[in-house]
């Protein structure tokens, strides 16, 4: 068994003062200290990441003034980086949380899951390896992409909203990952790259977990070849921090952004349980994926400045397939999200009421550049970030369609 990710916390958070490492500019009181928020995938247990809104609300960093306008999500946190983008309030998700049973998404075959007929559920099963087949994953999402859409309007937005409609009417900046499967690499989609993507549609292509949502087909004049295979944001960076580091042709992080923090789900205090039971084909395809994402995420989170600038949030026995919790549970994750994000902002206060504020420079050079005298990275340096990734065929609406 893997040992735990921070056996005591403290371990942790006494490694923040690093973020204070090349300052070459002084900051100011009146800074933010924290400017990039960064949301994991995680399934069901992703409702954790509301308990961050939350407390940043309360601490006028949301919907407010002096408010986040980075959001950047994978799967589960793309959904949650898209509320925050679109300024839904915390109250209005913990009501939306509360009342929706998640098992309604698990269309098998375009039937939902909330027969109690064992019959019908049998169908369902029936009709889902049909999709599995011809499709290419059991469960058709169309429950989710109708649900997501009905809430944006509910929001007072038009429910094909896209990324630089987004930015124009808030200027806020949404980035949301997803897998291009065949072209063995992830995609920032973001007003830069596909600035005519609809919001919905992004949302939908980060959560494809492979063979449990059928992939999507995407047209993208970047790739001559064919049509791109979309799948799972997560798949290959389900915590995308470093689309807020500068990043080398050759996949170097010459830079970290030390105004960034991102939010990672853990199991009694690591990336996922020591063992988990695999029943069905849903768990089966759950679990594949989340194998997956501990080998990436145990070699990112050596990275420098990987613990300064990233909370765990305790999912408190919830994992990714837990559709249909009770009131309670609901609740117990959003107070734990809550929890970990006011731990982590005090850490980061008293830091700051002892050695003043952040540095006003944006990044900390790598330690190679650093060895070689390199001190100050200018800002300008944002535009080379994933968050500003541009694509060949920006200009294309680029309309995704399925298998």
């Amino acid at each position: 068994m893997e040992p735990t990710i921070c056996d005591d916390i403290e371990s942790i958070s006494s490694r923040i003062d690093s973020l204070y490492d090349s300052g070459s500019i002084p900051g100011h009181p009146e800074d933010n200290d924290i400017e990039f928020i960064v949301f994991c995938g995680g399934g069901v247990a992703g409702i954790a990441l509301l308990g961050v809104l939350r407390e940043l609300k309360r601490r006028g960093l949301y919907l407010s003034k002096n408010e986040i306008k980075y959001w950047i999500g994978s799967s589960a946190g793309a959904i949650a980086a898209a509320f925050a983008a679109m300024g839904a309030s915390p109250e209005y998700l913990t009501d939306l949380v509360v009342s929706t049973d998640t098992r309604i998404f698990l269309d098998y075959g375009g039937r939902s899951t909330d027969s109690k007929s064992w019959w019908t559920r049998l169908q369902d099963y029936r009709y889902g390896f049909s999709d599995l087949l011809s499709k290419w994953g059991v469960i058709r999402g169309e429950k989710f992409r109708k649900w997501f859409r009905e809430r944006m309007t509910e929001l007072g937005w038009d429910p094909h909203t896209n990324f630089a409609d987004l930015y124009n009417k808030t200027g806020r900046h949404l980035v949301i990952t997803t897998t291009s499967l065949n072209t063995f690499e992830t995609l920032y989609l973001c007003r830069s790259s596909y600035p005519y993507m609809e919001i919905a549609d992004a949302v939908d292509a980060s959560i494809l977990i492979p063979f449990i949502f059928p992939p999507i087909r995407m047209k993208d004049p970047h790739v001559t070849q064919g049509p791109r295979i979309l799948v799972d944001g997560g798949t290959l960076d389900n915590l995308p921090i470093n689309a807020c580091d500068v990043i080398s042709d050759s996949g170097e992080i010459l830079a970290f952004n030390r105004k960034a923090v991102g939010f990672t789900l853990v199991h009694n205090g690591k990336w996922v349980p020591d063992y988990t039971e695999i029943p069905s084909l849903l768990k089966y395809g759950l679990t594949f994926i989340q194998a997956m994402h501990k080998r990436i995420q145990v070699m990112q989170s050596h990275q420098p400045y990987f613990w300064d600038r990233v909370a765990p949030i305790e999912t408190t026995g919830i994992t990714a397939t837990d559709f249909g919790l009770e009131k309670e549970k609901v609740l117990k994750l959003i107070e734990s999200g809550e929890k970990c994000a006011r731990e982590y902002f005090d850490r980061r206060a008293a830091m700051i009421r002892e050695r003043g504020p952040l540095p006003q420079n944006l990044f900390i050079p790598n330690y190679r550049l650093q060895h070689a005298g390199v001190r100050c990275l200018s800002d300008d340096l944002l535009e080379k970030t994933r968050i500003y990734q541009t694509n060949p065929g920006r200009s294309c609406l680029h309309q995704p369609c399925r298998k």
